[in-house]
């Protein structure tokens, strides 16, 4: 953004602060930033919600008054190219399914983030943890072995900070 004043000069080293008002990130400030030799202030944010944030500057005019910008739209639109990797966090079903006594497993994630990968038997209580940390973007398979366990369903259940994705399984 850049703040400039009623003739349209630039405004150098003034306070602003930034506030989203509206959209999925709306809250968010960005405390007192200064604006440069140009007038100009910058803020950065990551969002990993797609949508349109309004944002909207604050500061005080030349006469020591409280002003505020215009209201800017800031479209979240997430796009990765196929040679890096999928575009949707997804969880795959697994296979073979029914299975005895493993399957595999496949999940995608958009971009680099934590994760983890449960499985829970249908009373809820969680039989095995294959995947809890740090997951690289891309698609990812992971094998289940379950030696031991009584033939059922049990549900499996990726969750990371792109969302929360559950699935069923068969063990004969």
């Amino acid at each position: 953004a850049t703040l400039q004043d009623d003739l349209g000069d630039p405004v150098v080293a003034r306070d602003v602060v930034i506030d989203v008002i509206a959209g999925p990130n709306a809250g968010l400030s960005s405390g007192i930033l200064s604006t440069d030799g140009s007038g100009q202030v910058m803020w950065t944010y990551t969002s990993w919600i797609w949508g349109v944030d309004q944002a909207i500057a604050s500061f005080l005019d030349s006469q020591g008054n409280p002003a505020t910008s215009n209201i800017a739209l800031v479209d979240w639109t997430r796009t990765v190219d196929a040679v890096e990797g999928p575009v949707s966090f997804q969880l795959e079903a697994n296979h073979p399914n029914p299975f005895n006594p493993s399957t595999s497993i496949r999940f995608s994630m958009p971009e680099t983030g934590m994760a983890s990968l449960a499985i829970h038997d249908l009373q809820g209580r969680l039989v095995a943890t294959l995947l809890d940390g740090m997951v690289e973007a891309g698609s990812h398979e992971l094998n289940f072995d379950a030696n031991g366990l009584a033939s059922g369903s049990y549900v499996y259940t990726l969750r990371s900070e792109f969302g929360t994705q559950s699935r069923m399984m068969t063990l004969l």
